[in-house]
């Protein structure tokens, strides 16, 4: 997907076991976007997801849901 740029982002701070369901969730995902996992601290991760602007709601749902 290099042909377009992906210019928006949202950022999340989550606990390191929620990871997974991140990532699950993302695994088969068709809507078109780039993660980036940090570490910040012991037990904490922060998520960046890079997307189109229509996106952003989805994305910030995906990361903001505690299930």
């Amino acid at each position: 997907m290099k042909d377009k740029k992906l210019r928006y982002v949202v950022t999340k701070e989550i606990a390191a076991d929620r990871l997974c369901k991140i990532y699950q969730k993302l695994e088969d995902e068709a809507i078109p976007y780039e993660a980036n996992i940090k570490n910040i601290a012991r037990g904490i991760k922060q998520v960046t997801i890079h997307c189109d602007e229509k996106d952003i709601a989805y994305f910030t749902n995906l990361l903001s849901d505690e299930n």
